[in-house]
């Protein structure tokens, strides 16, 4: 795959959630080192001369895409309250016993989220923990009245990813042989609170994304309170298989009936406790493949006639 190619992909699928990209968000999505950097600013130049891009406030879309910039500037003022809450409510969850560190994954991720949109964690905990964790992490946020319900998502808090340190390789919950979604999910996971150890792990397992971090770089931010953790500790006591059978007791029927399809959107293991029932990532594929083949055809007429 040619630079143009890879560029056109990549700005396909993030035009899928309405967000234009900078130069250096491109290349770094595209994991290129300096010589490549130069060959992506080439790509990019003939890509716009030739009209299959745009470039408008610093920010490229597809040729055809008209105010992204403005949406994007929007909704980094959205992010920027969910964040709040977000870091908060991640020290929290990472003083808890048996959590190793919690982050924030979806649109949030890449500053992208919606006013109405809620705040989607991503938890790790140790072996044997999981269930316990996702017990308290959730009674907790019920307690403040922070989970979505009756269609009322802004600012919740999504607790529907969570698991431990024996299942980091994010490969195995891919759905076909290219997962895009959960390729870039993985990609622009960020780790809030909790053990740097465990978050270097994660990426360490998911290999072809470790040289994208720039984690490291705060690494004392992501350190966990000790005050809290003394405080919690005496939870860690509470008997672990009591919450996992009350919870499977009272698990919504659509839960149930996605974890028996197989298809990876509900997945319930003692490492794994995923519950995306409307999971859209066969639909977000076949939309940028579509998307993609479109580009590159028109990208491919543009470059001959020329």
């Amino acid at each position: 795959m040619d630079l143009r190619e890879a560029i056109i992909r990549t700005v396909c699928y993030f035009d899928l959630f309405d967000f234009p990209l900078t130069r250096a968000e491109v290349k770094s999505l595209l994991c290129l080192n300096e010589a490549d950097a130069a060959g992506a600013e080439a790509a990019l130049a003939l890509l716009v001369a030739g009209k299959t891009l745009k470039e408008n406030g610093g920010c490229l879309s597809l040729f055809d895409r008209d105010g992204l910039e403005q949406i994007r500037a929007e909704r980094q003022l959205f992010s920027a309250r969910k964040w709040r809450r977000a870091r908060r409510w991640a020290r929290i969850f990472a003083a808890l016993p048996g959590v190793e560190f919690a982050g924030v994954g979806n649109t949030l991720a890449y500053d992208n989220a919606r006013d109405g949109s809620d705040i989607d964690f991503f938890i790790v905990t140790a072996p044997g923990t999981i269930w316990r964790t996702r017990f308290f992490c959730a009674a907790l946020a019920a307690a403040f009245d922070l989970r979505p319900k009756n269609g009322d998502n802004r600012d919740k808090l999504c607790l529907s990813f969570f698991v431990t340190t024996e299942a980091l390789d994010m490969r195995a919950l891919a759905i076909g042989a290219d997962d895009v979604y959960m390729r870039y999910w993985t990609r622009q996971m960020k780790p809030l609170s909790g053990n740097p150890a465990a978050v270097e792990e994660f990426f360490s397992k998911n290999h072809e994304v470790a040289r994208q971090l720039s984690w490291a770089s705060s690494r004392e931010k992501i350190g966990r309170s000790l005050v809290w953790r003394l405080l919690s500790a005496p939870l860690g006591l509470l008997p672990g298989a009591f919450m996992r059978g009350w919870q499977q007791r009272h698990f919504p029927k659509a839960i149930v009936d996605a974890a028996a399809r197989r298809d990876g959107s509900v997945v319930i293991s003692d490492s794994i406790l995923k519950f995306h029932v409307s999971d859209r990532r066969a639909d977000i594929y076949e939309r940028w493949q579509k998307r993609v083949e479109s580009m590159l055809y028109e990208s491919r007429e543009t470059h001959r006639t020329n």
